[in-house]
């Protein structure tokens, strides 16, 4: 099966990540909500990541992934 990057999928997985943090940093949602409805995101936007090449984008791309990652390894 030959994977092919779909990117919009890509764009809504992040733009869904960055909403989650959101919410989750004004408390309108637990840690458990959080998790269970990042983790997949994370891992889908690290594994595409490489198609990314515009260098300004990906930093912040990274910058929110990192954050949630955080999130989720200390709670």
């Amino acid at each position: 099966m030959c994977k092919v990057f779909n990117e919009q999928l890509f764009e809504c997985s992040y733009i869904t990540l960055k909403l989650l943090l959101e919410v989750f940093k004004k408390n309108l949602i637990d840690i458990t909500d959080f998790k269970s409805n990042s983790e997949l995101k994370i891992s889908y936007i690290q594994n595409n990541l490489k198609h990314i090449s515009q260098i300004e984008r990906r930093s912040l791309i990274e910058c929110v992934i990192h954050e949630c990652i955080e999130i989720n390894r200390s709670c």
